[in-house]
């Protein structure tokens, strides 16, 4: 049974990167996945490669060559997506600058407004390690609090900076560690103290970010 109206993934990838193999075959698992679980036909997917010159900008972000052509698609998708909608955004996850794949999360955020999103849907990130904040590793993520390891994370600044722009109040889903997708396409973490060993429902591994309507956000372990 379907958990949502629509579905629609949005991959962000590096021109030059190599690693970002790793991106797309986890995509097409996790699209089998979701295609199983939930009965689809298919599920709408725009893949978005930055040029080795990218510059973390709104500007830069929404008028590069190699978005330029895709921004009617991009758009009708976007604005497609209702309250009850699952918008998941994959893409590589960096920690200490708070960016998936060289984009920052404000600038994300003012580019899908941009673009058209005007929808308090559900954001799914699986990017590694976005839904954390830089100085909290290891075990400290099994150990603390929701809000001290994701107060100032990507998610957190991204759902806020949502807000601050429309007023939009998407439920946001992050994971705290590495992530990666099986065959079958469930998500796994890896483990906190070594990142080596895959655990499906890694306790602390994914929160969730609420905000209400005065913009007061609110961040609760998924498990």
């Amino acid at each position: 049974m379907k958990n949502a109206d629509k579905y629609y993934i949005l991959q962000i990838v590096k021109e030059t990167d190599a690693g970002d193999e790793t991106i797309y075959k986890n995509t097409d698992r996790l699209i089998g996945g979701y295609l199983k679980k939930y009965n689809l036909a298919s599920i709408p997917t725009d893949n978005i490669v930055l040029p080795s010159d990218y510059i973390d900008t709104t500007w830069f972000f929404l008028n590069n060559s190699q978005i330029i052509y895709k921004k009617a698609g991009l758009s009708m998708r976007l604005k497609g997506l209702t309250d009850h909608s699952e918008l998941i955004i994959r893409g590589h996850g960096d920690v200490n600058n708070n960016r998936v794949s060289r984009v920052s999360a404000e600038v994300l955020a003012r580019s899908l407004i941009e673009l058209g999103l005007q929808a308090s849907c559900r954001i799914n990130i699986t990017g590694c390690n976005l839904g954390r904040n830089s100085n909290i590793s290891g075990n400290e993520r099994g150990t603390k609090s929701a809000q001290d390891v994701g107060a100032g994370s990507f998610a957190a600044l991204f759902q806020k900076e949502l807000y601050r722009l429309r007023g939009l109040r998407n439920r946001v889903h992050a994971r705290t560690a590495p992530v990666t997708v099986l065959e079958d396409g469930r998500k796994e973490t890896f483990d906190f103290a070594s990142e080596t060993n895959g655990i499906h429902h890694q306790a602390h591994s994914k929160i969730v970010f609420t905000i209400d309507s005065v913009g007061v956000q609110n961040m609760q372990f998924a498990y």
